[in-house]
């Protein structure tokens, strides 16, 4: 609920676009920032409530972020201890 409600406050400034998104049957956010030179994107996939894997990348739009996110394994994620 908290991230949802994060995701849909960054979605109110100019310049940022959040899109939600499923990779690999977990749910994810990406939130692009626009507002500089040049684009900055960061995800957040729920690979388990106890567990998220976050990502940044400079200078990438959502699309080709959200695209380098589908060679993380997440199955591997949940297992590790």
């Amino acid at each position: 609920a908290d991230l949802k409600k994060a995701m849909a406050e960054a979605a109110t400034h100019q310049g940022v676009e959040v899109r939600d998104a499923v990779l690999s049957g977990h749910k994810a956010w990406a939130v692009t920032d626009r507002t500089g030179i040049n684009p900055t994107t960061l995800v957040t996939v729920i690979v388990l409530p106890s567990r998220l894997v976050l990502a940044q990348g400079a200078n990438v739009d959502r699309d080709a972020a959200l695209k380098l996110l589908t060679y993380v394994n997440f199955a591997q994620v949940a297992a590790a201890k």
